[in-house]
């Protein structure tokens, strides 16, 4: 713990160093308020040269990308629970992460918060294989400070899909975004928000192309995250993407739901690498899958160009998109 935390915290609360490590986590998972500004700005003068006026509001938004990356190393072993000091960077309501004593039980939790909003209604609710969205994490691994992405081998292989596909249709049908007509219309609650694809006349064919891979990518998600749970490898594999001294950044990938409730949060790089396996294999695995995707966009770009009639308009819903004042794209 840098000096500066540490005078940072008895400033806001001198009994924090009288209490076990326990209490000093719970404390670190909710701090109140008044005290959390107390040591922000006490830490922000000390280590950045920056007061912080009363009332002075979005100050974060006002850092650097240096100053920001300092704030968040120096205050971590306050905010991080366990050896690694692990600080999960997600709104999780009433709850912490200290009420989650495994990756697996976290992702379970959440998927059933995530599907009960789903499918309120019908009471659908998708059976758990592994939640495929990434878990945005900070630690320490080997005493270094890291931006780690916590993720199912099945969320890895689908976000290796996603990254190429929209690149891929825009060299095969260049476009950009102009502004709708409607565009920043004042409307109750905000403005709308209406950007449409310029594709120089090929905006029906775009659409098409559009529809097509991502009914593909909806399809080839659910066969992933199926596969995935059924092989269980029981693996974690670990993929270093840092670019730089300001981000350092760790993907930790979790083969199954199976070794994720073997991952405890507050040993979570000790647990990972009991299971860790070379990398090499599921890189491997996503470039085929994307290499795949490439060549069905590919495919369906030949049958629309060639077969496809512009003057059949699909029936679709329309829907218009608020942007509330103050929310930036």
């Amino acid at each position: 713990m840098r000096p500066e935390l540490r005078q940072a915290i008895i400033k806001a609360n001198p009994d924090y160093f009288s209490w076990d490590k326990a209490d000093q986590e719970k404390y670190g998972q909710a701090i109140p308020k008044q005290e959390y500004q107390i040591i922000r700005n006490h830490l922000y003068k000390t280590l950045l040269g920056i007061t912080i006026r009363k009332n002075a509001k979005d100050v974060e938004e006002q850092c650097t990308p240096e100053q920001t990356f300092l704030f968040n190393q120096v205050i971590l072993p306050l905010t991080g629970v366990g050896e690694n000091c692990f600080y999960l960077n997600e709104s999780m309501g009433d709850q912490g992460i200290l009420d989650f004593e495994t990756w697996y039980n976290y992702d379970f939790h959440d998927h059933g918060y995530q599907e009960s909003f789903g499918a309120p209604k019908s009471g659908a609710i998708k059976p758990y294989r592994g939640r495929i969205h990434g878990r945005w994490t900070r630690m320490l691994i080997d005493n270094n400070f890291y931006y780690v992405t916590l993720i199912t081998e099945a969320g890895f292989l689908y976000s290796a899909l996603d990254e190429v596909a929209d690149d891929y249709i825009n060299e095969l049908i260049p476009y950009n975004f102009v502004e709708g007509k409607s565009h920043g219309k004042k409307v109750k609650g905000g403005s709308l928000w209406d950007m449409r694809r310029n594709a120089n006349g090929l905006e029906a064919q775009l659409e098409e192309l559009n529809a097509r891979t991502w009914k593909y990518l909806n399809s080839r998600s659910a066969y992933l995250i199926d596969q995935c749970f059924n092989e269980r490898h029981k693996a974690i594999y670990f993929v270093d993407l840092s670019q730089g001294e300001l981000d350092p950044c760790m993907t930790i990938i979790a083969s199954d739901p199976e070794v994720m409730k073997e991952i405890h949060f507050k040993s979570i790089i000790a647990d990972c690498r009991h299971f860790e396996k070379d990398a090499s294999t599921v890189l491997l695995r996503a470039k085929n899958e994307q290499a795949l995707l490439k060549s069905l966009i590919q495919k369906e770009f030949d049958d629309i160009m060639v077969n496809f009639d512009t003057k059949i308009v699909k029936l679709k819903k329309k829907n218009k998109v608020v942007v509330c004042k103050g929310v930036v794209i």
